[in-house]
């Protein structure tokens, strides 16, 4: 198994379309995006939705992607996020 060390980047770009915000985060695992992996699931936090209603009350776009690493338990997900000018 390769070495894997937790990293989270953000990035904010200017972009021809306007700006995007891009956070990349390093992870173990398959991801759901539609399911929280929290142990106790009534614990967890409220934040996709509250992102997800910001981004449009402002006309921006979202996108999720997953991305395995070499090592199929390894991969990371990144979160953009597009505000036209």
């Amino acid at each position: 198994m390769s070495h894997y060390s937790k990293h989270v980047t953000l990035q904010v770009l200017d972009t021809d379309d306007g700006y995007e915000i891009r956070c990349i985060n390093d992870c173990m695992g398959e991801v759901n995006f539609d399911k929280t992996s929290k142990q106790n699931k009534q614990m967890h936090g409220l934040g996709v939705g509250i992102v997800d209603k910001i981004v449009a009350e402002h006309y921006g776009t979202i996108q999720r992607k997953y991305e395995k690493a070499e090592d199929e338990k390894i991969g990371h997900v990144t979160v953009s996020i597009q505000f036209c000018l």
